[in-house]
């Protein structure tokens, strides 16, 4: 029986410590992937996150919208001399599943998970969860947007909203990704988060790309990245129903079907 991406070359952008789970699923699949990381994230050193960390204890609840935000938290956490038993009887909300399967490996549960896995939901979550007064750690990417913030601000929720990590475009592969587009050896492009949009479009010929768009499948997690995306002139895309890399190699097998 022939596999459903039997035959088709995927571009996996995804940072690099990231990537391996995406390219196994694509490949299980029958994909043939190459993995071209067109980000990577060092942490920060925004001393709002060490004010928080000293008072940890006077938050009503944690919040991490992204896999990232709960590693280098947990590290900045470990070097301000705190294990993780000192947060353990804390509460936890997070955007989805993935970020909860961080959350869990972690050794923590959720208390809140939104139905649709994007900030505006989780916000939506958290207003019916809390009352004004009550305060939120919101440990972040230097480039989330200030959905969280501006809706929690709203109602009167106090909200923490320190920078653990900071994104970086990434352009090793620079020469190698032109190659690719210019000789059409990539047939679809999967895009998870904004930022990947943004270091592909800074790096590639744009007018290759709009000249061979319609030889090019775009894949992409998210409303957020998808307005990234047709932000630079792509309205022809791949949405997974749910935000979850899973969903999105099921939506791309059913696409091409």
């Amino acid at each position: 029986m022939t596999s459903p991406l039997q035959g088709y070359t995927l571009l996996n952008t995804r940072a690099i410590h990231q990537a391996a789970p995406l390219t196994k699923y694509l490949e299980k699949h029958g994909g043939n992937v190459v993995e071209i990381p067109l980000i990577s994230m060092k942490k920060t050193s925004d001393p709002k996150i060490k004010e928080a960390i000293k008072m940890i204890h006077t938050y009503d609840y944690i919040v991490f919208t992204s896999t990232n935000s709960i590693s280098f938290f947990l590290e900045i956490l470990k070097e301000q001399g705190l294990s993780k038993r000192e947060i353990c009887n804390m509460k936890f909300a997070v955007v989805g599943k993935s970020t909860l399967r961080s959350l869990n490996k972690e050794g923590f549960d959720a208390d809140i998970i939104p139905p649709i896995f994007d900030a505006e939901h989780l916000a939506s979550a958290l207003k019916t969860e809390l009352s004004a007064g009550e305060k939120v750690l919101y440990p972040k990417s230097d480039l989330a947007r200030d959905v969280l913030t501006r809706e929690l601000h709203k109602v009167g929720i106090q909200i923490d909203d320190p920078s653990v990590y900071e994104t970086v475009f990434r352009i090793d592969d620079k020469a190698k990704l032109n190659e690719l587009i210019k000789k059409n050896l990539i047939h679809i492009i999967i895009f998870t988060s904004p930022s990947t949009v943004h270091s592909f479009f800074s790096q590639v010929d744009k007018e290759v790309v709009m000249n061979n768009v319609d030889k090019l499948h775009f894949a992409v997690i998210g409303s957020v990245t998808s307005r990234a995306l047709k932000d630079e002139g792509i309205e022809e895309m791949i949405i997974p129903k749910e935000f979850t890399t899973e969903a999105l190699v099921h939506a791309i097998m059913k696409h091409i079907k």
